[in-house]
């Protein structure tokens, strides 16, 4: 499976990436330490248990963020789309109601700033279509009647 990800989106992996092995080496370099002062047993020692822990979800995260980067692909945005696509801004009529979203590359979506990844069951809706098209996708088990108005570039990717 192909995973679309944004200059931006790309970006961001790697910085997550670079800090993540970052802490895992600062992690690892503590270990001798807290085993030398409270005992190997997590049980014994709880530095030891809050150590191990930490280490597991940076170890965690990491393998994450490599999945996606393994099946990633940067996808450049279009400087004027004339349909629904990653990198465009989409003024719709939501069931009577005028709303604005920016369609963004994986795991960019900000609800509170409107942008909303493509995977996302809304954007899944309405990709593809253009101006003056009509989608009923199902969203949160209800089927939502859409309206596009506008289709532009984001400017804020």
């Amino acid at each position: 499976m192909v995973i679309y990800l944004s200059r931006k989106g790309l970006k961001k992996l790697e910085e997550e990436t670079a800090a993540l092995e970052d802490r895992l080496k600062q992690l690892k370099g503590r270990t001798q330490f807290v085993t030398e002062t409270g005992g190997d047993w997590w049980h014994d020692n709880p530095a030891l248990y809050a150590l191990m822990s930490d280490l597991r979800a940076a170890n965690g995260r990491l393998g994450e963020i490599y999945a996606v980067r393994s099946q990633a692909q940067v996808v450049d945005y279009p400087k004027n789309p004339e349909q629904v696509c990653m990198g465009s801004t989409i003024v719709l009529e939501e069931d009577g109601e005028l709303k604005t979203y920016h369609i963004a590359g994986f795991g960019e979506s900000d609800p509170n700033n409107s942008v909303i990844a493509y995977n996302t069951p809304l954007a899944k809706g309405i990709i593809n279509k253009k101006k003056g098209d009509e989608s009923f996708p199902i969203i949160g088990g209800k089927t939502k009647t859409l309206k596009i108005l506008e289709i532009k570039p984001y400017e804020g990717l």
